[in-house]
Order: C-alpha cells, then sequence, then structure tokens
C-alpha cells in the first residue's frame, strides 16, 4: 500500500529473510553485457603478428636484424639511450594511504575525507629496500632488473612485443582441514623473473579474439590442459585460465602460464589489445637484407678463392705460347694469391706481328651495385624505423650544421621520454603490482642536469619557507611544505623569493631557520656558533636536523594539535647525516623508559625506537597508534601523553649530547637557556625556568650544569614535590613537556 509519504509498502508471505530475498531479487534485477568486438582468428594460441607482416619467419627476421650492423647498431642506440641514466628508480606511489579503505592521497592529509579514519600511513620504506635488493638480483643466473629490461627492449623492434615471465611459488593444502580443503592453493609469491621470447611464448585467446576464456590449467600440473573450469584431477586444485602458452621447438612440449605469471608489452604499434604488436623491423628488413648482400657481393669480388675475374689479367699475343708460359711460371711468384691469370692468343708463325702482353684492368671505378646513394638512404631509413637519428651514427653529411644536428637529438630525446612515460605507467607499474609492492612505483632518472633548475628553485622555495617560520623539505625529489601562518603588516612589504638566502650547494652556508635566540644573540637558531670566530660547520648538519625535530614541539599550539614530522626526513636512511642518526639513537639506548607510564619497558623501547629511526618521518599521532597496538589498545590520552613526553625527552637528550661535543672541540663557552611557546597550556615552572635563563624573558643564559640544576628546582618549586627523575630525563618539567634548550655563545651575551 502507498504510504503518506510518496513510499510503499510490500507485504510478502515469507518467514525466512533469506527465502524472501531471492525471488525478489531474480524478479526486481536484471543486467546486461555490451557486445565485445570479435576477431578473426580461432581460439587457442594467437600467432604473432610480426610473422603474418613477413614472407619470412619470426626468427629469420630476428637473425636478419640483429647480424645486420645497421640493424643491430640502431637498436642497440635506442635500447641505452632508454636505458643510459639510472634505472629502476624508485618513487613513492601516493604520500599517504588510509588505512582502512586504501583511499590514496597525493599530500599529507589530517584524516580521510572518504571513511573519516585518521589511520594514514605512507608508503612502507621496507617495501623499497626489499625491491632495490630483489631488482639487483631477480633471477639464479644474477640478471638485475635493469640487465632484463635492457634485453626484452630489443624483442620490442625485432618481434613488436617483449615478454617476462613472473615466476611464482605455489603451496597447496595437501589433507583436508578446518582452514584448507584438500588441493587449495593458500599463498603464492613471486621468486623471480625472466626474460622469454616472443616467438615462442603466445597469448591464448577465445573464440572472439579476448585473452583467456578458453583453455584451463592446474598451476601445479602444466602437462596439460583443459577445456572447461574445474578441478585438477591429480591435486584437486581449482583449475585457472590460461593466459600464455610457450611452444619448445626441441621437443615440441607446451608450458602454459596463467595471467599473473606473464608481463607483456608493446610500445610501438601494439595489437591484440596490447598483447602483440608489429615490429618496426618488419618495414625495412628488406632494405637491410639489400645492404647485407652488397657486402657480400664485394667480398666475394676480392676472394681470391671465388670463381669470377680479379682486378687484373693479362693476354699474351704469341706464336709460340707453350714457351712463353714456361717461362712466365718461373718467373711468378706462387705465394701471392692475387697474382694476374694470364690468357694466350695464339697467331699464325707467318705473321709478321711481334709478340706483346696486353694488361687488362677488371676493376671498375664503383663495384657493381654498390651505389653510395642507396646505402646512405637505406641506413638512415632504418635508423628512422627505429626511432633513431642520423646523428646518432655520426652520419652528418647532410645534417646541416649544429642546429639540426640539435633538432634531430630533442627530437629523439622526446620520443623516449615518451616512451619513459608509457613504460612508466605500464609494464613497469603492472610490474610492481605482481611483486606486491602496491606503494612504489618504478621510475626513469632524467639525464644529469635536465632538473637542476627545477631543483634549485624547490631549494629556494624552500628557504624561503623556512625564513617564514614554515617547514619544508624534498621528498623523492619533489618540494613538501607543511601549512603554516604568515602574519605581515600593512607597513610590511609582502615576501619574496628574491630575498631568499643562498642555498647549499648553490652558492653559500646552510642559513638557519630564521627561529632565532632571544634579541637576536643565538646564532640562526640552530647550532651555537656562526658568530665570534666559531667554525661549525663539523656538526652543523646534525643541529640543523635536530631543530627540525624540535620546532613542533616549541611551537605555541596546544599538544592535542601538535603533528611533529620525523627528524630528519630525508628520502632514504642512508642520507641522514651520520650524526644525527648516531644522535638518536644514543640516547633512545641510555633512555630511561621505567619512569614514564605503566607502559612495560620493552615495548616502549621497541615502538619508539622503530618509530624515531624510520626514514620517512613520524608524528606524535603515529607513535601514540602504535603504543595503542602495541598494548592492545590503551587509552588514547595516555598513549599520546607518552609519546609527546618521551619523544620530547629523546631529542632533547639528543641535542645535549650534541653541544656537549661541540663545546669540547672548539673550547669556547656555550651558555643555555630554556625555551618554548608561551600559551595557556605552557606550564608554570617552564615559565619560572624561561624568566631566569631566557634574554627575551629577562633571564641570563647559563652553563649547562647550572641550567639543569634550575630545572630541578623549577621541578620542586612547582611540581608539588615531584621527585627528580634522573640525569636522561633533565631536559624534560613535566608530562606533554614541549620545551627545549638553547644555545649561545657566552661572548654573544
Amino acid at each position: 500500500m502507498d504510504t503518506d509519504d510518496g513510499g510503499a509498502i510490500f507485504a510478502v508471505p515469507y518467514t525466512d529473510d533469506a527465502d524472501m530475498a531471492s525471488p525478489i531479487t531474480q524478479q526486481l534485477s536484471a543486467s546486461a553485457e555490451s557486445p565485445v568486438p570479435t576477431s578473426q582468428e580461432g581460439p587457442g594460441p594467437a600467432p604473432r603478428i610480426t610473422d603474418q607482416f613477413t614472407p619470412i619467419s619470426g626468427g629469420t627476421l630476428r637473425r636478419i636484424m640483429m647480424s645486420g650492423a645497421e640493424a643491430s647498431d640502431a637498436i642497440r642506440t635506442r635500447r641505452d639511450e632508454l636505458y643510459r641514466n639510472e634505472f629502476p628508480r624508485l618513487e613513492p606511489r601516493y604520500a599517504e594511504k588510509c588505512d582502512a579503505c586504501d583511499t590514496e592521497y597525493d599530500a599529507e592529509q589530517d584524516e580521510c575525507s572518504v571513511c573519516g579514519s585518521t589511520d594514514l600511513s605512507p608508503p612502507d620504506p621496507a617495501a623499497k629496500r626489499e625491491a632495490k635488493r630483489l631488482f639487483e638480483s631477480v633471477n639464479a643466473a644474477g640478471q638485475s632488473l635493469r640487465d632484463i629490461a635492457k634485453r626484452a627492449e630489443e624483442d620490442q623492434w625485432t618481434a613488436g612485443v617483449s615478454t617476462l615471465v613472473v615466476e611464482h611459488e605455489y603451496y597447496q593444502a595437501t589433507g583436508d582441514g578446518a582452514l584448507y580443503d584438500r588441493g587449495e592453493i593458500y599463498r603464492e609469491e613471486p621468486t623471480g623473473l625472466h626474460r622469454a621470447d616472443p616467438f615462442a611464448l603466445r597469448p591464448i585467446v577465445d573464440e572472439d579474439g579476448q585473452p583467456g576464456g578458453h583453455w584451463y590449467v592446474c598451476p601445479l600440473h602444466r602437462d596439460t590442459h583443459y577445456e572447461h573450469t574445474g578441478r585438477c584431477p591429480q591435486c584437486n586444485a581449482e583449475l585457472r585460465e590460461a593466459h600464455f602458452v610457450e611452444d619448445n621447438g626441441h621437443t615440441g612440449e607446451r608450458q602454459y602460464y596463467v595471467r599473473q605469471e606473464v608481463i607483456t608489452w608493446a610500445y610501438a604499434q601494439p595489437r591484440l589489445h596490447g598483447l602483440d604488436g608489429l615490429a618496426p623491423s618488419v618495414h625495412v628488413w628488406l632494405k637491410q637484407a639489400i645492404l647485407q648482400m652488397m657486402d657480400r657481393y664485394a667480398g666475394a669480388f676480392y676472394d681470391p678463392e671465388a670463381d669470377r675475374l680479379p682486378n687484373q689479367f693479362m693476354i699474351l699475343h704469341t706464336s709460340n705460347p707453350d714457351s712463353w708460359e714456361d717461362e712466365m711460371a718461373k718467373a711468378r711468384d706462387d705465394s701471392d694469391r692475387y697474382r694476374s691469370p694470364i690468357f694466350t692468343n695464339e697467331y699464325s708463325p707467318q705473321d709478321t706481328a711481334q709478340p706483346e702482353v696486353q694488361v687488362i684492368d677488371a676493376m671498375p671505378d664503383e663495384l657493381l651495385g654498390q651505389s653510395e646513394e642507396t646505402k646512405s638512404t637505406f641506413k638512415s631509413d632504418i635508423r628512422q624505423a627505429f626511432g633513431i637519428s642520423d646523428v646518432h651514427d655520426s652520419d652528418l653529411e647532410d645534417a646541416g650544421g649544429l642546429n639540426n644536428e640539435g633538432l634531430q637529438l630533442e627530437v629523439t630525446d622526446r620520443s623516449l621520454a615518451s616512451q619513459m612515460n608509457d613504460y612508466r605507467h605500464g609494464w613497469l607499474d603492472t610490474l610492481m603490482k605482481r611483486l606486491g609492492f602496491d606503494g612504489w612505483r618504478i621510475s626513469f632518472l632524467p639525464e644529469p642536469g635536465t632538473d637542476a633548475k627545477e631543483l634549485q628553485d624547490n631549494l629556494r622555495a624552500a628557504a624561503f619557507v623556512k625564513q617564514a617560520g614554515g617547514d619544508a623539505r624534498i621528498q623523492d625529489g619533489s618540494l613538501v611544505v607543511d601549512d603554516f601562518e604568515v602574519e605581515l603588516d600593512d607597513s610590511d612589504d609582502p615576501p619574496s623569493l628574491s630575498g631568499a638566502p643562498n642555498l647549499p650547494g648553490v652558492g653559500s652556508p646552510v642559513p638557519g631557520d630564521g627561529g632565532g635566540a632571544p634579541g637576536g644573540g643565538a646564532p640562526g637558531g640552530g647550532a651555537p656558533g656562526g658568530g665570534g670566530g666559531l667554525d661549525t660547520s663539523a656538526l652543523q648538519a646534525e643541529e640543523r636536523a635536530l631543530e627540525h625535530v624540535e620546532r613542533k614541539l616549541r611551537a605555541g599550539m596546544p599538544v592535542t594539535d601538535v603533528d611533529m614530522k620525523g627528524a630528519p626526513v630525508y628520502a632514504t636512511r642512508n642520507d641522514v647525516p651520520p650524526n644525527v642518526q648516531n644522535r638518536i639513537e644514543s640516547a633512545l639506548e641510555d633512555h630511561d623508559f621505567s619512569v614514564a607510564t605503566t607502559i612495560d619497558t620493552p615495548t616502549l623501547q621497541n615502538v619508539f625506537r622503530k618509530s624515531l629511526t624510520q626514514p620517512q618521518g613520524w608524528s606524535i599521532d603515529s607513535i601514540a597508534n602504535n603504543l595503542r597496538k602495541a598494548t592492545d589498545g590503551v587509552d588514547r590520552d595516555t598513549a599520546r601523553t607518552t609519546a609527546q613526553t618521551e619523544a620530547t625527552a629523546i631529542l632533547n637528550e639528543a641535542r645535549a649530547k650534541a653541544v656537549r661535543e661541540l663545546e669540547q672541540e672548539t673550547g669556547v663557552d656555550v651558555l643555555h637557556y630554556w625555551d618554548g611557546p608561551d600559551d595557556e597550556d605552557t606550564t608554570d615552572m617552564c615559565t619560572w625556568l624561561k624568566q631566569e635563563t631566557n634574554p627575551e624573558y629577562g633571564g641570563d643564559p647559563v652553563p649547562m650544569d647550572e641550567l639543569e640544576q634550575l630545572q630541578r628546582t623549577a621541578i620542586e618549586k612547582y611540581g608539588d614535590g615531584q621527585p627528580y627523575a634522573g640525569s636522561v630525563r633533565s631536559h624534560v618539567l613535566h608530562p606533554n613537556e614541549r620545551h627545549t634548550h638553547r644555545s649561545i655563545l657566552a661572548s654573544q651575551v
């Protein structure tokens, strides 16, 4: 019956929900599929189109092209130009991905816009390291991915398509159990990568020319195929669609492959949904054959064993040829393989003509069929078929000057750039997914110097952001800037990149972060030094990196809003300055977690060691989430307080060790003060300590031992009698600490 709001109520005589849903679904649901294009070929292994387009076989075509100097050189040049720089280069597929719904984002997010989850993660650096190790040796022969890719690239131009086999290992349940049925494949892992001959490994299509859907094969027993779905009669494994078959030309046996085991791509002229392609060699193989025939003719002309006229011969006109031949035989050098033959012309003794020797030169000005113009045209056509310019073969006879030479190289580079982009989003992307590295993709490194200007611009922009009080970093070659606010008075000029300081590697010392010491006393807000003739270059890198970590801790914001990125943020762990890495790890080793919370010490050690040393960075939220996972759900407030407090303690101690080493190396007097945010969350003890030591609050910087004594006094004075926790926690006055100690030369006070 109809309802007042325009809806309707259905009443049906069913008591079971399942019984009721089935007939309703059958009556209310319908579906249809659009037709698919059909092929002229029948079902089964599809013949290679390159085979069909030549009057010779594909194998013969490949032998002609690889044995011909012009074609083989062009293919090698094209291959080497494509892989002339670093390969494979791993780069992140996304900036962050939601752990709950797998939504990927190109920039860092506070929460997932799809499901609202705050559990977002960057690509796993451990997967990147694993991929690098795998690509160094992808099979038992020790070939690298670069080796296989270059070998497979030759197939693009001689076979029209490249094929790689991803070797898998299958794990099968052999008995009936509660978890798996007998014969069920419960795990399969890729274990290696091999190049396959495209003329032997062919795609299997159905009656409509679509891949798969015609033959089925058992993943463990591949000696035969089936034309129906079902289970293997030998092991009870579920049959899978066979997408490729390899014919052994020697034994006649066939090897079947399922879809995930073969990666194939066609670049130049793809056919059959990209599973096949027409080789450019098809269009120029005859020209290559003619060039080879020209060379063979020239070689035969000079072959002393060949049955043909040499370059010269003699005709002897005489009435007594026998006597002349005897005398000539005595005089000739038998070791001369190119000696001219002698023909005799006998005339009557009554002839009054005098005997003479006539020398005939059989060498033409140009060997028959050896047209240099024809050769030059054929060679140029072959190079163009493979996307190579004449300039690559130093053939500049008709280049027309340097400008035209540069244009040829530019055209080739544009073609290579297009091919790199197709590979990056094509077979290389498929390879990474098949191998299980979903967070990373393979790319090509541009030629050194081509992106230097972009890098320099990014560095200058990063320096400007830091000068303005924000956070910026170069991550995987791209500039990443965290959100920050810039307050300008009406009288202030708008910020300009032209005023940004010089950059490391571009011209001058590393700039400070703009935080600075109160009153302009501390050098650059970073390591003590930079004035009074003190050279702090040895520790400059680690001090600045530690400063990057602490900036968010000292920010004037509530603890719940802290999003502190890890220190330091570099692309890989190998890029972290050794001193910085050692400082943080040393502080972790010496840190006393037993006074932190009720969470056991081993758990705290494992979580913080993993978080603070991971190369992709970290945040207070990420540490808190890791703590909750490791402790089966400790409450959120406890986890976040522990993350904030212990991270501050560890990083403050790392800074203290760096400063102590600096004082010992330089022999100068360095003073210290307490510094940090000043808001409603700032405690009385931190406010008092800043008033005692921070010049901006009317205090005087003090030596480190005196600062530690004042910290104890602040705890006793405002901490309700809380006892001092020990030297390793001397720079943390209370839970959720956000302050740190800063340094300044005594001569600058």
